[in-house]
């Protein structure tokens, strides 16, 4: 019951710091796992296209 003893006001004021704070910050953590997502596969792509193709010997 300690939320009565604090103003309406300064309760929206925290929410929007928080708001204004964590919602971009959660933005770019889900930009940057999806990014390092991205870039772990295309690496792994690259290998086994690199490791499949074939050699100037074996030609």
């Amino acid at each position: 019951m300690s939320l009565a003893l604090v103003s309406a006001e300064f309760l929206t004021a925290i929410a929007m710091i928080i708001l204004l704070i964590g919602v971009p910050l959660f933005v770019i953590a889900i930009i940057a796992v999806v990014t390092g997502y991205l870039q772990h596969d295309a690496e792994q792509y690259l290998d086994e296209l690199e490791n499949d193709a074939p050699t100037r010997e074996e030609k």
